[in-house]
């Protein structure tokens, strides 16, 4: 089984928002949203930027490897994996990070297009610039505290969910789960992906398993965040955002900027944007800090500092204090020789926020790139779209706009609709308007009536005409709606809803034939079609 690829510019879809698209089109250049283009130039000087700030005390490459080699100590690494993690030391090696939550099984389809962008572009910029090296890193969101946006996945239409009463990041949360989760599970999935992911301890440890197991091979290394030896570079930010309010007036400057050219902000900074995160009472917690007056609260507990206690806290405790989403890309930038960012749409929208408070904290600002933008069909659906007559691109239309065109071309000369003879009669009536004036101008308003009584006539037979053909046709619009909603369930993309898991059972060299063939750099919707037999 393999794949063909083809490429659809993203304005072309309709699917994402025309931010994204001015951004790379170099619109949004000189707004000061960014401080690097998103191009291979760009790249480049984002690694003259970093090499630059290696002196820096921030980044610590041995104790970054120090922490990666412990948590991967339960791993029998692959090559990749070793030769990555070692070269991180090389004050030469730069990563490229995309991130996301630890969505069960890998969640929707989108994360794993995000892990193979950063492989990709690695292995592009290796050819690109052979004496440095480049390490893919997936940023775990393991201190995310909201269980209820990862503890479920959906699997060939079911929704396949863990429930457990755990609280606090989700990283820490015990696993496995109770093997009534395993035993809902389809039997045919691939039981070493199971078996990988089920035997670990935490969350985080079994997300790490997990993507070993599918990309460690190809070198991508997990990254867990939670780590009190890396929160430590994060101390100087945390005191000077917890203390000073420091970091809200240079986001809002920034977001600001970014909503005068008719954008919606993304993320809103607050006046401390840290969390509070340990075990409080019995149970473990991720809450807002918030200042009252004089002191310093941790919302929904009864715990409160002064300035002195909070900022003797924050410096011998740092790994009790997580970053919101406006901190977060600080801290991954201060921990990470990295250059440059993946994200979704939205995710590159609120990067576009942040670049005064990379100038604030004295931090190099990645290049943000949008990730591979993906959609996989299988012979079955290709099957569907030949037998209907259709492209895949048809499929992008709206409802009613594939509709009009399929009774387009059922109508045989390609219309259904009267424009034709809605311009005759405009004409007719220009010419009868110019001689009633001529003859009385006061016939004027007669004509006006008359002809919009013929055009309500004609209105009504078009609507006849089309309800007929609407009739005529109406099993070949039904399948292709249906087809339609399968491509993309509920208007939406199929990377939003699908598994890859449902692709994986039928092909276990899924992950290999895909990476082979996507390009982070197209910046377009890479449309893979299902053959039958390998493609020459």
């Amino acid at each position: 089984m393999a794949y063909t690829k083809r490429l659809i510019p993203i304005a072309q879809t309709g699917k994402y928002p025309a931010v994204l698209s001015e951004y790379l089109d170099g619109k949004l250049d000189g707004q000061q949203l960014y401080q690097h283009e998103p191009n291979l130039n760009g790249l480049a000087q984002a690694m003259g930027a970093r090499l630059q700030a290696a002196g820096k005390p921030r980044l610590d490459r041995d104790t970054l490897v120090n922490v990666l080699t412990e948590q991967y100590s339960s791993i029998e690494l692959s090559g990749a994996e070793r030769d990555n993690i070692t070269l991180l030391r090389k004050p030469t090696t730069f990563c490229v990070t995309t991130g996301h939550q630890l969505n069960l099984f890998s969640g929707p389809l989108y994360v794993p297009f995000k892990l193979m962008s950063a492989i990709n572009l690695c292995r592009q910029l290796k050819q690109r610039y052979p004496t440095h090296d480049f390490v893919p890193i997936y940023w775990m969101a393991t201190e995310d505290h909201d269980k209820d946006e990862v503890d479920h996945f959906n699997l060939f239409g079911k929704k396949h969910q863990w429930h457990t009463d755990q609280t606090g990041p989700v990283g820490r949360f015990a696993w496995p789960p109770a093997e009534d989760f395993w035993l809902a599970l389809p039997q045919d999935l691939p039981m070493d992906a199971v078996e990988a992911y089920r035997n670990a301890k935490t969350w985080a440890a079994a997300t790490r398993a997990l993507f070993h197991h599918w990309l460690g091979h190809l070198g991508l290394i997990c990254l867990d965040p939670d780590d009190v030896r890396l929160k430590r570079a994060f101390v100087s930010i945390a005191l000077q955002d917890a203390l000073e309010s420091a970091t809200k007036p240079a986001h809002d400057a920034a977001s600001a900027r970014y909503e005068a050219l008719g954008n919606k902000a993304q993320v809103h900074a607050r006046p401390i944007n840290l969390f509070y995160m340990d075990e409080v009472d019995g149970r473990m917690v991720r809450e807002r800090l918030v200042r009252e007056g004089d002191q310093w609260l941790v919302l929904n507990t009864d715990l409160s500092f002064d300035a002195d206690a909070l900022r003797t806290h924050i410096t011998s405790h740092p790994d009790h204090w997580s970053p919101n989403v406006v901190l977060r890309p600080l801290y991954q930038e201060a921990i990470l020789p990295n250059i440059a960012y993946l994200g979704g749409p939205a995710e590159v929208a609120y990067w576009l926020q942040t670049a005064d408070l990379f100038a604030l904290y004295k931090l190099p600002m990645p290049v943000v790139l949008p990730r591979a933008l993906g959609q996989i069909n299988t012979k079955a659906v290709l099957g569907r779209l030949q037998k209907a007559n259709l492209r895949f691109e048809d499929l992008m239309l709206s409802a009613n706009q594939l509709k009009a065109l399929i009774l387009a071309r059922q109508a045989g000369n390609g219309q259904v609709t009267m424009h034709h003879e809605y311009q005759l009669i405009n004409q007719a009536f220009a010419t009868m308007r110019s001689k009633a004036n001529a003859a009385d101008p006061t016939l004027a308003s007669f004509v006006d009536a008359q002809e919009a009584t013929v055009l309500k006539t004609l209105e009504n037979v078009e609507k006849r005409i089309s309800k007929a053909m609407e009739k005529r046709h109406e099993t070949l619009i039904t399948q292709a709606l249906n087809l339609r909603d399968k491509v993309f369930p509920n208007d939406g993309l199929q990377e939003r809803s699908e598994n890859i898991l449902a692709y994986l059972i039928n092909n276990p060299g899924l992950w290999d034939e895909l990476t082979a063939q996507l390009d982070p750099l197209a910046f377009a919707l890479h449309v893979f079609d299902e053959q039958e037999q390998p493609v020459a």
